[in-house]
């Protein structure tokens, strides 16, 4: 059996998987500078659920590197 009929579905699912990948980057991105305008702005800011992930992301960033 030939592949040729094959190569569509082939150019649309490698189509698919990088247009979500730059989106998904592109999204995280625009999620992480939110976050870090968020704690640089202003004393409240630093108390938003936002602010808390990042920090703790941080943490558990640092302890890794820590441990390592």
């Amino acid at each position: 059996m030939p592949i040729y009929p094959l190569f569509p579905v082939i150019y649309w699912g490698l189509f698919t998987l990088v247009q979500g990948t730059i989106l998904n980057l592109f999204s995280l991105i625009l999620f992480f500078r939110k976050i870090i305008n968020n704690r640089d702005s202003t004393e409240k800011a630093k108390n938003t659920s936002t602010s808390k992930i990042y920090l703790s992301v941080k943490f558990l960033w640092e302890e890794a590197k820590r441990q390592s």
